[in-house]
């Protein structure tokens, strides 16, 4: 697996704070990382299941916005 433990710790704190644009801009980090490094199959099936979950939460929330935490120990273009 190609997350760093500034990823995992970036995943749970975001996952505390109900911050799912977070969650799945860092998993998609993990994603590229991972690509990066050889693991394609991986990076794809992560890749995928993020826009699943990503489009299912659209559907289910019908435009109400969600809340924003930027994490200093990993970039984000939401920050």
């Amino acid at each position: 697996m190609a997350a760093n433990a500034e990823h995992l710790k970036a995943l749970v704190r975001a996952h505390a704070e109900a911050d799912d644009d977070l969650f799945y801009s860092v998993a998609l980090q993990v994603a590229a990382k991972s690509a990066r490094q050889g693991q394609g199959k991986f990076a794809v099936d992560l890749r995928e299941l993020v826009e699943a979950a990503r489009q299912k939460q659209g559907q289910a929330e019908s435009g109400v916005p969600r809340r924003r935490w930027c994490s200093p120990a990993v970039s984000s273009p939401a920050c």
